[in-house]
């Protein structure tokens, strides 16, 4: 990823987080300041609604994050991972699910 599209993805991440802020805000959704069993059928469709626009903010926002963790830095996100140290750890891990199902032999 380039430096100026990780830079914009940054931006909207920030602005992304003050919309989700504001939508997980119970006291913005419809009926909010109602116990469910005094809701009409409307309130209730909509309060789920707002629920549902909230989770939705926020998982949008943690998947924008994570992309640009997985990035990494700028300028860092085009490098090539090298071969060997990955190739260690994914035999690392195969080792410990060995061990984990009683094949400590098996390695």
């Amino acid at each position: 990823m380039r430096d100026d599209q990780r830079k914009r993805l940054q931006d909207v991440s920030e602005s992304l987080a003050e919309v989700a802020i504001r939508d997980a805000d119970p006291s913005n959704w419809t009926a909010s300041d109602k116990p469910l069993c005094d809701m009409s059928k409307d309130e209730r469709g909509d309060a789920a609604w707002c629920r549902k626009t909230a989770v939705q903010s926020v998982a949008l926002l943690c998947r924008l994050q994570q992309l640009l963790r997985e990035t990494g830095a700028p300028g860092g996100g085009d490098k090539d991972p090298d071969p060997e140290a990955e190739i260690k750890a994914a035999e690392r891990e195969a080792s410990k699910l060995l061990e984990r199902i009683g094949a400590k032999n098996a390695a």
